[in-house]
């Protein structure tokens, strides 16, 4: 991210960062999504659902929720790339939270 800046100014580099970031993060959603949802959910189905559920009843406090986990450094965003799409995380949110976020 200081090379993007350093080597495209502030606001290029900003840009950029925030695209691409975005982008890899969206990759492994789709990633997680596509290989490893369904293996997750064959060994830990119970501890998964009651995840599902509280998040589907968070409602609009989701989207924040995302950005302050992305911007704050305790929680890893691999993990968050990986984890959205098993506890049914909409891809619109995360992919808006994380642009935001970074």
């Amino acid at each position: 991210n200081i090379a993007a800046g350093a080597l495209f100014g502030l606001w290029w580099g900003l840009a950029l960062c925030c695209l691409l970031t975005t982008i890899g993060a969206s990759a492994a959603y789709f990633l997680s999504d596509t290989f490893g949802k369904a293996c997750l959910l064959h060994y830990f189905g119970e501890r998964i659902s009651s995840l599902q559920q509280s998040i589907k009843s968070s409602g609009r406090t989701l989207f924040w929720f995302l950005v302050f986990a992305r911007i704050f450094p305790i929680s890893p965003g691999w993990l968050l790339n990986i984890a959205a799409p098993v506890l049914d995380i909409p891809f619109y949110s995360f992919l808006a939270s994380t642009f935001v976020g970074t």
